[in-house]
């Protein structure tokens, strides 16, 4: 967002990470679809507005309805192996209920959501470093 002056939204909350759990086990079924029709909210309403890049929950892709209001928009996917995750958790924040397997939390999360953001991708990076993402997704917007 910087390099391209764009407005810049975190709308990331970031729940899964911190508490450790997926969506479900912390809200319940109902609790879950109930976030997620707020992400559905925050995507409608930033699709009416232009140069703005909206970072949205891992588990946005979980919604039917948010992976259709994406697939019109301009969704960059950036691949993270579960190793590079762990390793990125372990000097960031660590959740707040311990995770017995973390790896195997991090792959069923893969397994689960993958395949919806490649569906949905306008452009997939591999995660490396910012700069080589932030010059791949400024290439792709300008051609």
């Amino acid at each position: 967002a910087e390099n391209l002056s764009w407005k810049y939204i975190d709308a990331n909350p970031g729940i899964e990470r911190y508490i450790g759990r997926n969506l479900d086990d912390i809200f319940g079924k109902q609790g879950a679809e109930a976030f997620q029709k707020c992400e559905s909210e925050i995507i409608s309403h930033y699709m009416t507005q232009e140069q703005v890049v909206v970072v949205l929950e891992e588990a946005v892709a979980n919604s039917k309805k948010n992976r259709d209001l994406l697939s019109s928009e301009f969704v960059v996917y950036s691949t993270v192996t579960s190793e590079t995750q762990m390793e990125r958790w372990s000097t960031g924040r660590t959740p707040v209920l311990p995770i017995d397997n973390l790896k195997l939390f991090l792959d069923n999360q893969h397994f689960e959501r993958d395949a919806w953001f490649e569906e949905i991708a306008t452009l997939s990076v591999e995660s490396g470093s910012v700069e080589e993402s932030v010059s791949k997704i400024t290439r792709s917007l300008e051609s």
